[in-house]
């Protein structure tokens, strides 16, 4: 099943949920925190979970089989399990401690309590994770360790000739950057591989500058840093999206119902939906209480801004992010063209990292992107961070010698990627990927890779 349709799959799938539980604000017989599917808050961008991201999806090995052609080599970019917010993170969370004992005084002022009995004690009883401290920001969750030991489990299953066999360091190479929840993912990953504790036989060194220039090489590029940040900028579409009439009404809605009449500002909201989701991570068992505030409307409408914000960080709708990903795509190339070992190749990087990979080769080519005016256009759109890049989101690269000739197949998530350079099935001529992506082969990506597209 292609990554599309699958894409389209979780769109019908939220499209019902929306429909039937779009009044879910006005029932106070319906319980968040005792309903043990939660339908509505499933999908949290960046932050959604592996397992729920893929819950839906067919994960068959068929998908990894050509007829007459045998898998000869992987390359793999992944990005890290789920986390703890970071030490910067978690400063504006906590300040829903504050906004907290408002939410409590106001729903007790209030005729009728808009919250189940459940909900609202949950709420109540709510306190921060005390074990979510400064010096833990950033770390791998419990699950975020498990996601990348599972999807190892699962390549053994996929292509059990290159990743069920013991570790020889001339047939496996990792990488990872400094940061520690990328090297745990890397630990947890090879551990999973090659049994407990493999990971300290194994060495990670890249050359060429280091991990950094290859897999996060946008912290190197000044422009690009500019163009995140400027998604705080009053005329940008993420801001412009705070504006519109869909988005004022939520704040609206949520300041009406829980009593804080206007006081709650968009920066409040987004910090109560981010402990919500954060929580949500760090346990995807148990409800976060933040969670049953909102209605399943305003899950979309928060899972959208979000994309509109990761554009500005991956889309080539913006010259500069043309050759960002240089170092990575250039570095793919020669590893598919090469007759030497390794055999298998994994990164842990980031998402960000993914999404230019995916941006680059073309994954999103001709495609509407999410903006701030066309919301009602875009329920069904391939850029859409919660299935292309949620923890341990993963594109997989297989090289396949069929016959004389070369060919390869692109996987996000383990599903089949299309691109459209390729057959119907998404299988991919190794000879036209080179000729597609030629300008890569011998570019200097240390001096371009931050220079956009002449």
């Amino acid at each position: 099943m292609s990554f599309l349709r699958c894409a389209f799959l979780l769109f019908i799938y939220q499209l019902i949920v929306i429909r039937s539980q779009e009044n879910i604000s006005d029932n106070v017989e319906y319980c968040y925190v005792t309903d043990e599917e939660r339908p509505q808050a499933k999908l949290f961008a960046t932050i959604t979970a592996y397992r729920i991201a893929t819950k839906d999806l067919p994960h068959s090995n068929d998908e990894f089989v050509l007829p007459n052609c045998v898998a000869s080599k992987a390359i793999i970019w992944a990005r890290h399990g789920l986390r703890l917010p970071s030490t910067k993170e978690q400063k504006p969370l906590r300040r829903v401690e504050q906004l907290h004992k408002e939410l409590i005084a106001n729903i007790n002022a209030l005729s009728t309590n808009p919250l189940c009995s459940d909900d609202f004690e949950a709420i109540k009883e709510w306190t921060w994770n005390r074990t979510v401290t400064g010096d833990r920001g950033s770390d791998l969750s419990k699950e975020g360790f498990e996601e990348l030991r599972h999807i190892a489990l699962k390549y053994q299953q996929h292509i059990p000739n290159l990743f069920n066999r013991s570790y020889d360091p001339n047939e496996f190479h990792f990488g990872h950057t400094e940061k520690n929840r990328t090297r745990d993912s890397f630990r947890s990953f090879v551990d999973a591989l090659f049994g407990e504790d493999a990971h300290q036989h194994i060495n990670t060194a890249l050359p060429d500058g280091g991990p950094e220039l290859l897999l996060k090489t946008y912290s190197y590029c000044p422009e690009w840093t500019d163009l995140k940040e400027s998604v705080n900028m009053p005329d940008s579409e993420p801001k412009k999206f705070e504006r519109s009439e869909l988005f004022v009404n939520m704040v609206e809605d949520i300041n009406l119902r829980f009593g804080f009449n206007g006081t709650l500002q968009v920066d409040d909201i987004i910090n109560m939906y981010d402990i919500c989701r954060n929580e949500q991570a760090w346990n995807i068992n148990v409800g976060s209480a933040w969670c049953s505030l909102f209605t399943t409307f305003q899950f979309v409408l928060l899972e959208y801004l979000e994309d509109v914000r990761m554009l500005y960080k991956s889309s080539q709708v913006f010259n500069i992010n043309r050759n960002i990903a240089c170092h990575a795509v250039k570095d793919l190339l020669n590893r598919l063209e090469s007759n030497e070992s390794p055999i298998v190749t994994a990164y842990f990087t980031h998402s960000t990292r993914v999404q230019q990979v995916l941006a680059t080769l073309g994954a999103f080519k001709g495609e509407k992107l999410p903006q701030s005016d066309n919301f009602n256009e875009m329920h069904d759109r391939k850029w859409k961070t919660s299935v292309v890049s949620p923890s341990a989101a993963n594109l997989a690269v297989i090289q396949y010698e069929c016959g004389t000739e070369s060919n390869v197949k692109f996987f996000i998530n383990e599903q089949t990627l299309h691109l459209d350079w390729c057959s119907a099935d998404g299988v991919c001529k190794l000879s036209d990927m080179l000729n597609v992506f030629a300008r890569f082969r011998n570019a200097e990506c240390d001096t371009n890779f931050c220079h956009g597209e002449e």
